[in-house]
């Protein structure tokens, strides 16, 4: 049977109060939450980073949405002026 682990606290009272085992583990604790904050770090850049590329290929998108709505637009009133000025439909 497992017996159950002391872990101890972020900060102890005191360092000789701790037995050789409690102070291994204390220090692969520590240890652990240093990768875990340098894991957490490098993953946060990382999503900067691709929310960054995101935001510029959306923005190439709308660009060109932007260019395919002025052009149709233009269109769109080129033909209602022609359907208006036609000669000889309301004579």
């Amino acid at each position: 049977m497992l017996t159950s682990l002391q872990l101890p606290t972020k900060k102890p009272l005191k360092q000789q109060f701790m037995n050789a085992q409690e102070k291994q583990i204390h220090s692969m604790v520590q240890r652990l939450a240093m990768l875990n904050k340098d894991h957490t770090k490098v993953k946060a850049e990382k999503l900067e980073s691709k929310i960054e590329v995101r935001k510029k290929r959306e923005a190439k998108i709308q660009e060109k949405r932007d260019v395919h709505t002025k052009e149709a637009k233009s269109i769109r009133y080129k033909k209602k002026q022609r359907e208006l000025n036609k000669p000889g439909k309301y004579d």
